[in-house]
């Protein structure tokens, strides 16, 4: 019985704040345009300074797992490989390729597992999960520009595709948090 309160505890905070997003969109309280706004404000601006508040707050230098992160990296490598060779024989169309693996190997990390740990262990237990996050949200956001891009119907511009990574905010929160933390 006390798994069970403790797994509610955890999860029962995000599902409540998804069934309020559910509702607060059905009663009309949002339009489509203030909900493209949000996203776009959350992705450039909340999102990073989570992710940077996180990983400063974390002392990521002494919770690094390094065995860890290898085994994420060489995980996701390995997903990422299978999904490249099996998607182009199911579908067809160039340009949805890249998104299908994309959202086939992209989890919602930031979203769900960081809130997810900090209900479970509180803030103070967490840096190891940060620490991963560190390394593996610029690694999730490269190879998704590497991909949409190589899949695209358009003729690959690699300088473009370049500044399209250096100037991702997740990745700028990443950078900078782990910066201030090694100071």
């Amino acid at each position: 019985m006390g798994n069970l309160i403790f797994s509610i505890n955890a999860v029962l905070p995000i599902f409540l704040l998804m069934c309020l997003g559910i509702l607060f969109r059905r009663i009309n309280l949002f339009d489509d345009n203030f909900i493209s706004k949000a996203n776009t404000f959350a992705f450039n601006i909340l999102l990073p300074a989570h992710l940077f508040n996180n990983i400063y707050k974390s002392e990521i230098s002494e919770t690094v797992d390094i065995k860890l992160i290898i085994f994420a990296l060489v995980i996701n490598v390995l997903i990422i490989g299978i999904m490249c060779v099996m998607i182009p024989k199911i579908e067809k169309d160039k340009k949805n390729i890249g998104v299908m693996i994309q959202g086939l190997y992209r989890s919602n990390f930031v979203l769900f597992g960081v809130p997810l740990s900090i209900n479970m262990f509180g803030d103070s237990n967490v840096a190891t999960v940060v620490a991963l996050l560190a390394i593996m949200i610029p690694f999730y956001n490269f190879v998704s520009v590497i991909l949409l891009d190589w899949y695209s119907n358009d003729k690959s511009d690699y300088k473009k595709t370049a500044l399209c990574m250096m100037k991702n905010p997740l990745i700028w929160g990443c950078i900078s948090g782990i910066a201030v933390s090694v100071l």
